[in-house]
């Protein structure tokens, strides 16, 4: 019993315990300036190389299609390839980096699991927010009612449906 209390914990203190999980980005902005800030939004956006795939300035919705590029992982660096999902309501900003990364030995492209490269994601995520937003920018799962891409942005025991966070659907 001592040896897999002892092995537990040496895992868990390499960092073996579990894949890292990637928060998105908040912030905020005076919502009587949504015009300017959508406008900021495309130029913050296409600035930094990426094409936009589908925006919708109605919605505040912004989904750039895929950019190719290099990023942290593990030790060293992959090739990565990048989606940005952007947006904005009600005087709230939200930002999420779809990143994957191409493994050389598997040959094939996977979402990141190791610590650096989700620190690396959640930086470029509160980068985009701080240009975009007032300035502030927190990371942290989607609350209720909240915009979200995908379940693993919400916050324990919401469920993304209808791009909000709202309570999961008990079965």
């Amino acid at each position: 019993m001592r040896v897999l209390r002892a092995t537990a914990a040496a895992l868990a203190l390499a960092g073996c315990a579990g894949p890292a999980t990637q928060r998105p980005a908040h912030g905020s902005f005076d919502a009587r300036f949504r015009a300017e800030v959508w406008e900021r939004t495309l130029t913050t956006v296409t600035s930094r190389g990426y094409e936009l795939g589908f925006e919708d300035a109605a919605l505040g919705v912004l989904v750039t299609k895929e950019r190719e590029s290099h990023a942290p992982c593990g030790e060293t660096t992959c090739l990565s390839r990048d989606v940005v999902h952007l947006r904005l309501e009600n005087g709230h900003l939200v930002v999420d980096v779809s990143r994957t990364l191409w493994d050389t030995t598997l040959r094939t492209w996977s979402p990141p699991s190791d610590a650096r490269a989700i620190a690396a994601i959640e930086e470029d995520q509160v980068s985009l927010v701080r240009e975009i937003s007032d300035g502030s920018a927190e990371l942290r799962p989607s609350r209720k009612g909240e915009p979200c891409y995908a379940t693993p942005e919400c916050a324990r025991g919401l469920a993304c449906e209808r791009r909000h966070c709202g309570a999961a659907a008990r079965h």
